[in-house]
Parts: C-alpha cells; sequence; structure tokens
C-alpha cells in the first residue's frame, strides 16, 4: 500500500499566549525547524509527506510559515492550513519548481477540503486534486443525529439556554467602530470590575491590586448580523460565547500618556473612509479597532489626518494628557502578547520600553481568579458572572470619545464667552486646539489675570507637551503637577527664566512685556529693525529688556494696543495685568502666524 506521513503543527505564536513564567525552561522549535529534524525520517518511512498546518500561509509573519516551508524544501506534496481562515486552494512552488496544493477549508465547518490523490506505486509519480467542498447541502445523516441528539439537547437547554439576567433595552451593533456605543462600555465596565483583586481573595497579601484601573481597552470582538448584540428582554448563558467568542483574560498593567497616545494611533488606523467620505470600520477590522473606556478619560479623532497624527485630543479628567502621565490600564492577554500588532507598533513608534507581556507592568491578571475554577478567569464566564451580579444592565453609553472630519465646529462649553466680544473666536479655538482650559468647566474667566505658570503651560501645550526627561529642574516651588513639566520644559529650551535663580513664582500675575518677552524667546527670531513706539501713549514705559519682543510683537500683529474712554490714544500698558483672554488671542496668532 501507500505510506502517507502525516505532520502536524500548531500555531507557533501559542506559548506567547500565556505567561512566559508558565512556559520558563522550555523550547518551542519554530514549524522550519520541527520539519527540517523529521524530514529524513518521513522520507525514509513514507511514499508521500502531508502537512496539517495551523500556522497559515504568509499573512502573519509571526504566526505563518507554510508558504516559506514550502518554498524552501522539496519533499512535501500536499498541505491543509487553518488559523488564517482562506477559502480555496493556493498552488505554492517548492524549492524544486513543483506545485504544491495548499488547502485551506475556510471557517466554522462551511467547507470541507477534499483531496483526490492517484498514486503509481511503481513509479513514485502521483497526482493530486484539491478542492473545497461546500457543507451547506450535505443532508444530515439520520442516524448521526439520533445519537448525538441527547447530548445537544442536553447541552442547551441545561447549560447554553440558562437565564443569567435580563437587558432593559437594546445593545445596538450599530457604528461600532465610529461612535461610542453600550456594548463596548458594558465590555470595558466587565474588564475593568474583574481585573483587581476586587473580592480580597484572589491574592489577600498584596494591597498594590486591590483598586480597579483608571482605564480598559477593547475592541468589539463580534458585530455578527443582527441589528443589537444584545436585545432587549432575557439574556443566556450562550449568548456569552456571541458576544466574546476567544478564551481570553486580562490583564491590569502600568501605561504612561504616550503609550496610551500611540495605543490609540494604531486603533485609528482602522478607519476608512466610503465613497462619500464618510468614515467606516470594516467588519474584518472591528476585531482589532481598539477603545479606550476610563471615567473621565476622552479622545477625539481626526480620520482626515495622516495615520500617526489622528489623536488631536485626549484628556483625563479634563486636561490633555502628558506623555509622562502615568495610567492603569486593563488589557486582554492577546493583545499583550503582541497579538493584533498593538505592541511592535508602540515599539516602532518612539515607545520602545512597552515590551510584549512584560511582567514588570503587571498589577493583576485574571489568572489569579482561576484558583476559584479554571474558567473563573475567562473573558466569557466573566461577562456572564457581571450580568448575573446586576440582573439587570441598561443599555447605558458613558464614554465620549468621537469621530472628526477637521471642519466639526467647537461646541462652546463657557457660559462667560459671549459671541460678539472681541476674544469670543479666539479662545473657542484655543480651547478647540487644546490650548486653553476653562477655570471650571464651563467658566473661562476671560477677563481674570494670567498667572506665569499658566502662561508657560499653555505654550507647552502648543509644542505638544514634549517629555521632560533627562532635564534639570533648578526651581524649588513647583508643586503643582499641571505645571511643573511646563516650566521645566519651557526654562531648558531658553523660553523663560526664573523670578530668582532658585524660584520660578508660578502663581505671580504675568505682565503683557513679560509675556510677549516669552514668545519672542520662544520665536528664535531677532528684532534689528530700529525701535518705536511712537504710535502708542505710553510707549515709553516699556522695559528696557522688553523692547525688541515687543517691538516684535507688535510688527507680527500679536500686539495692537488697548484704547479706553476714559483717556484718549492707544496704550501698551506694558507692566499691565495679561488677561486670559488677551493670552488666548496671542498665542493663537503666534501658532497660526508665527
Amino acid at each position: 500500500g501507500v505510506k502517507v506521513a502525516i505532520m502536524g503543527i500548531g500555531n507557533p505564536n501559542i506559548p506567547k499566549w500565556d505567561v512566559p513564567a508558565n512556559w520558563e525552561g522550555i523550547y518551542f522549535a519554530s514549524p522550519i525547524e520541527t520539519y527540517e529534524h523529521y524530514e529524513e525520517e518521513m522520507k525514509a518511512q513514507a511514499d508521500l509527506i502531508v502537512i496539517m498546518s495551523h500556522s497559515g500561509i504568509d499573512s502573519d509573519a509571526e504566526s505563518d510559515y507554510i508558504r516559506e516551508l514550502i518554498e524552501t524544501h522539496d519533499s512535501i506534496a500536499l498541505a491543509y492550513t487553518g488559523h488564517e481562515h482562506r477559502n480555496g486552494v493556493t498552488n505554492i512552488t517548492d524549492k524544486s519548481g513543483k506545485v504544491i496544493p495548499v488547502v485551506s477549508p475556510y471557517t466554522k465547518a462551511d467547507k470541507i477540503a477534499r483531496t483526490l490523490i492517484t498514486f503509481d506505486k511503481a513509479t513514485g509519480e502521483y497526482t493530486i486534486v484539491a478542492e473545497n467542498i461546500s457543507m451547506r447541502n450535505y443532508a444530515i445523516d439520520e442516524e448521526t443525529a439520533a445519537m448525538l441528539k441527547p447530548y445537544e439537547d442536553a447541552t442547551w437547554n441545561d447549560y447554553m439556554l440558562q437565564p443569567i439576567g435580563k437587558a432593559s433595552g437594546d445593545f445596538s451593533a450599530s457604528n461600532l467602530g465610529t461612535a461610542p456605543s453600550a456594548f463596548m462600555d458594558l465590555i470595558n465596565q466587565v474588564q475593568m470590575y474583574y481585573a483587581h483583586d476586587y473580592n480580597g481573595e484572589n491574592t489577600p497579601d498584596d494591597p498594590t491590586d486591590d483598586t480597579p484601573a483608571q482605564l480598559s481597552i477593547s475592541a468589539p470582538l463580534t458585530s455578527g448580523n443582527a441589528a443589537n448584540l444584545i436585545p432587549e428582554g432575557d439574556i443566556v448563558l450562550g449568548d456569552m460565547f456571541r458576544l466574546y467568542r476567544y478564551e481570553n483574560w486580562f490583564y491590569q498593567i502600568t501605561m504612561n500618556g504616550k503609550e496610551v497616545r500611540t495605543w490609540l494611533e494604531f486603533a485609528a488606523t482602522k478607519i476608512k473612509t466610503d465613497e462619500n467620505g464618510n468614515p467606516t470600520v470594516s467588519s474584518g477590522d472591528l476585531t482589532y479597532y481598539d477603545v479606550i473606556y476610563g471615567e473621565g478619560f476622552s479622545y477625539t479623532i481626526d480620520y482626515t489626518k495622516p495615520e500617526g497624527q489622528r489623536i488631536v485630543s485626549m484628556t483625563y479628567n479634563g486636561a490633555e494628557v502628558k506623555d509622562t502621565d502615568t495610567f492603569t490600564a486593563v488589557v486582554n492577554n492577546y493583545r499583550y502578547n503582541g497579538g493584533g500588532n498593538y505592541v511592535s507598533y508602540l515599539q516602532a513608534n518612539g515607545c520602545e520600553d512597552f515590551i510584549a507581556n512584560d511582567e514588570a507592568r503587571v498589577i493583576y491578571s485574571t489568572q489569579y481568579d482561576m484558583i476559584q475554577g479554571e474558567d473563573q478567569g475567562q473573558a466569557r464566564n466573566m461577562l456572564a458572572n457581571y450580568i448575573r451580579m446586576k440582573g439587570t444592565i441598561d443599555p447605558e453609553i458613558t464614554s465620549t470619545w468621537k469621530l472628526v472630519d477637521g471642519t466639526e465646529v467647537f461646541d462652546n462649553p463657557f457660559t462667560d464667552i459671549i459671541e460678539g466680544t472681541w476674544y469670543y473666536e479666539y479662545v473657542l479655538e484655543a480651547a478647540k486646539l487644546g490650548l486653553v482650559n476653562g477655570m471650571k468647566e464651563d467658566i473661562f474667566a476671560p477677563d481674570a489675570n494670567l498667572t506665569r505658570a499658566q502662561f508657560v503651560t499653555i505654550l507647552y501645550r502648543l509644542l505638544g507637551s514634549p517629555s521632560v526627561e533627562g532635564m534639570e529642574n533648578v526651581f524649588t516651588d513647583l508643586e503643582a503637577s499641571w505645571y511643573k513639566d511646563a516650566v521645566i520644559y519651557m526654562n531648558n529650551i531658553g523660553a523663560v527664566k526664573g523670578a530668582t535663580d532658585t524660584t520660578f513664582d508660578p502663581n505671580t500675575n504675568i505682565t503683557r512685556e513679560q509675556l510677549v518677552t516669552i514668545l519672542y524667546r520662544l520665536s528664535g527670531e531677532k528684532y534689528e529693525k530700529e525701535i518705536d513706539f511712537s504710535a502708542f501713549a505710553d510707549g515709553d514705559k516699556v522695559s528696557v529688556y522688553a523692547k525688541e519682543a515687543m517691538a516684535w510683537a507688535i510688527e507680527a500683529g500679536f500686539v495692537n494696543g488697548i484704547t479706553s474712554y476714559a483717556k484718549p490714544g492707544t496704550y501698551l500698558e506694558p507692566q499691565g495685568m495679561a488677561t486670559r483672554a488677551q493670552a488666548a488671542k496671542i498665542v493663537l496668532l503666534f501658532a497660526v502666524l508665527g
């Protein structure tokens, strides 16, 4: 007879999907290395070698090796592959020039691979006809169905259909990639709830993991064809298998602001535009399109900008997030081990310290929950337990992230910035760009004096809030975190100086001439024209150190002078206190014109 050697190859990423400590000391050979280890033995004992592989053909450089395996060898007659869920036969030329069929039988038993091999034992010659056969038209074998029915009925009735709770309304499946959704908020709430020692029993001697994370990262892992992911009414356990398809567990880890922003930048690369210019995320990309959830956390994606520059705003508790800010975040084990290429994107875009499966970042793992039973730490079981605990879940949307196309009108949040005032457009545009915030959520206080710390922070935001790592802090009075990095950075680049060698006086109000002097230093320009302030009634009051800066600011149009009904003429008021509205205008003009 004809002897066939069949080698099974798993996905080489499997070890990465587990905690490295669980397989410490074990070496996992690659599919290529494994095949070559057994190749001569199979050739000696078999007439044909067939590969059965859950390593795909070539979609993922870290997991798909079949094309490389065939192209670099001449002993394989036929291969079957999974992982990529391809549908059809791919012909690959081997090392000797022979065409080898690689059969990929699609997904979910929709197809079955059928190969007909005709082998001449005398000559060793053979032919292979390979194809996928649809299973949709095959009649059910009644005898087999009757044998399996009691088990299927028990699985459905006793397990899958057991009620676990109710939904008070529909959790819609629409716009999952382009707007916040109740479903994604639910998934992220589940992740945040379970990715800490919520019951105090899993790691009772470790107080560091007793607090929920600030953020949660997840993707819509299912979209389906239904209008609603969770319809109003009863929820059964079997629904969980549709809502969360994968056997994931969760980590609570540490991330900095730059890493969070870069993570979102990669997610934003999944957003495309349709023929009408509207944003869309394809069904194939949805499972790789992460949204980030957290109380007080929000972000804006301008999908019209180039990839890598789309996160135009990212705030936490109303303040723009700096690269150096630190967060705790929940992420599933697949993402954390590099799945979906988020980790590799971070490393290629300035976050080299973010390493897959870095145990030093891990605060808590829901693997600890597996102590209570293996499935307790799995995503589906936690989702089911959360619904059981709540009893009834409400389709509420609390996330505030949004997509914009660069032309969106800014919604004025300030009750004291009134249309018709000279500063209306300047303040709103500066707020839209994230340069200024309100004194309160709805109060800007345009006429309030501006402090040194506030002005330096506005300029720091204008520069993109760069990292201050490695920079020297010479000031002893920088206590508040919201301005500390700004002052350190601006001082190190020479834009601002201290009130003394060791103090900055952050809460002291800034004068108009001090303000333009800082801008002048930041511009790096040199004003060499004749200085003439004769057009201003108080031009002679400009301090010597500020004359070049003031002349430069007047010529550039940043300063126009002040007129008043109380006294004739136009005044510079160089020692007058700069207001918050004046600063918004001057910095905005500097950003646009300078």
